[in-house]
């Protein structure tokens, strides 16, 4: 009679019920951050140059985590909150940010406005996120470089 051909396939089961099964339910979930910050920055322009000449500036922020809250959407239980003195935090307390700039200004010679661009660089030096299993000079840090520019109009401040 006829010859049997060989079955080349096989049906897993396991394998069609896994591909049936729903997928993990993706969940929203939002974080607050209170934090408090003083900013502290030197600049250095000659304001009696007119023409082009060149300016810099360096600068620093130090911020106190006051809080983080997160909540998960639909979980209450999964709801955390992290107050400043909280032990265990993920979070530092205290962040640090370096910014630096340098560039070239054009200050009219009838005017009092001034037209300045140039690079900037920012860094975190001390970062949100606390990773205690890594030392300090392998943390990553979040970074921004970036162009300024700026029109001053040469309005003076008068102190009271």
């Amino acid at each position: 009679m006829g010859e049997q051909l060989p079955t080349y396939y096989a049906y897993n089961t396991a394998a069609a019920l896994a591909v049936m099964a729903p997928g993990p339910t993706l969940r929203t979930t939002s974080f607050r951050y209170r934090t408090v910050g003083v900013p502290v920055a030197v600049h250095y322009a000659n304001p009696s140059k007119h023409g082009w000449s060149g300016y810099g500036h360096l600068g620093a922020v130090v911020g106190a985590l006051l809080s983080v809250r997160s909540e998960v959407a639909g979980e209450p239980s999964a709801t955390k909150e992290y107050p400043l003195a909280a032990p265990g935090s993920p979070y530092r307390r205290l962040l640090t940010t370096l910014r630096g700039g340098a560039g070239v200004q054009y200050r009219a010679a009838a005017g009092r406005w001034t037209l300045s661009a140039g690079p900037t660089a920012e860094i975190g030096v001390l970062s949100l996120n606390a990773q205690p299993v890594q030392d300090f000079a392998r943390q990553h840090r979040p970074y921004s470089v970036g162009l300024e520019a700026a029109v001053d109009f040469g309005g003076t401040v008068k102190m009271p």
